[in-house]
């Protein structure tokens, strides 16, 4: 599994709390490949800047062994888009995007050490301690804001009442647990992926099943999730504080089971690890919504209260890991609105200025006019 590397500060982290800005937290929204990802991390920095989770991320050099990055490994683990192009032929599988991701992750790995722009940490230069971050946290972070933010467009658009909600976002209508059902969950629910699915990584059924950290493999999982152990390893994560929000894998995920079958012949959902509103009560797609926005609160946002001297702001909310201070703009955005890209469906923070923004990029509204004959035309779009 990668991970990005960062050499820590050699006079210590910043104590001023994380700021991120809207262009910033755009550019990770938007990211399609490993590269722009890896850019937007760079950016943005360190998911954590004190206490016990950035404790767990800084490694000595000597303690730290970087491997060489395979370009198809790490293709493998990044397509990670829940608004990436779904299949015609399987509804639970995602087109590859071809040629332009490819060359995006060579160029990730030929530029970066383990996708991140400093001195080669391989080759022991220096003695700064290193950062270390899985990859899958970011993936998992941006897919949470990602789906959240399109979650909130649809209800300021009065979707609510629409029935289909949830559906409109990008989730998949998924039934409870049966012998041949997709997903490990017991009762019916809404499912869309967030996450490579840990157990598709190469290795045995101990090193993969068995053996299984969430904590070292995708920390901010670890963070968020209860992890329950079934007989063959993780199967299945509980959002902590709310029982009817899962992370499953499919039911042939793991290396045990399937039975043994190599990761090529497994099902398509077997890649991925899927956040899961369970409908227990049967409720509509709105109140559900709620649930989840609820429920990703209280483990996303955990500020800090610190006396400013700021005049009439002498007690204020500080954040000082990444998680808290992007779900804060997702809780209040002045002078920004929530805007989805007609193209890609991906929703962005766009600035009350000027006319109402359609595209997230000048390379969707290029996409989106060849799609429907504009292009050259001379018809031009917000």
């Amino acid at each position: 599994m990668h991970s990005f590397v960062r050499v820590a500060p050699s006079a210590g982290m910043p104590d001023s709390p994380c700021n991120p800005s809207i262009n910033s937290v755009n550019d990770l929204l938007m990211a399609k490949n490993v590269e722009s990802l890896a850019d937007a991390a760079e950016q943005l920095g360190p998911m954590f800047l004190r206490g016990n989770s950035l404790r767990l991320r800084t490694l000595d050099r000597n303690d730290f062994r970087a491997l060489v990055s395979s370009p198809d490994d790490l293709l493998a683990e990044c397509f990670f888009d829940p608004y990436a192009k779904r299949s015609d032929d399987d509804p639970w599988a995602f087109e590859r995007s071809g040629n332009t991701a490819r060359l995006a992750v060579s160029r990730a790995v030929e530029n970066r050490d383990f996708c991140s722009k400093y001195p080669n940490v391989s080759s022991g230069e220096g003695r700064a301690p290193l950062i270390v971050e899985p990859l899958q946290d970011w993936v998992l972070l941006r897919n949470l804001l990602s789906v959240t933010l399109r979650v909130g467009a649809l209800l300021r658009e009065e979707a609510r009442s629409s029935g289909t909600l949830l559906e409109d976002a990008g989730f998949s209508r998924v039934g409870r647990r049966t012998f041949s059902s997709k997903l490990v969950i017991d009762s019916p629910g809404y499912a869309i992926p967030v996450m490579f699915n840990p157990f598709f990584r190469p290795g045995s059924v101990t090193g993969n099943d068995l053996a299984y950290n969430a904590d070292a493999t995708c920390p901010l999982y670890g963070r968020i999730a209860e992890v329950r152990m079934g007989l063959f390893g993780a199967s299945i994560g509980v959002l902590r504080g709310c029982n009817v929000i899962k992370f499953a894998t499919g039911s042939q995920a793991e290396a045990a089971r399937g039975p043994f079958k190599p990761r090529k012949n497994r099902p398509k959902e077997a890649k991925w690890m899927y956040l899961v509103i369970e409908n227990r009560e049967g409720v509509g797609q709105g109140e559900l919504a709620d649930v989840l926005l609820n429920a990703l609160d209280s483990q996303l946002y955990r500020p800090h209260l610190s006396y400013s001297g700021k005049m009439m702001e002498e007690v204020s909310v500080c954040s000082y890991d990444l998680p808290t201070a992007l779900w804060g703009l997702v809780r209040d955005h002045p002078s920004h609105y929530l805007s989805t890209c007609e193209n890609c469906q991906r929703t962005v923070f766009s600035t009350n200025q000027g006319p109402s923004r359609r595209f997230c990029s000048d390379a969707c509204r290029t996409t989106w006019k060849r799609r429907h004959g504009l292009l050259g035309s001379g018809t031009e779009e917000a």
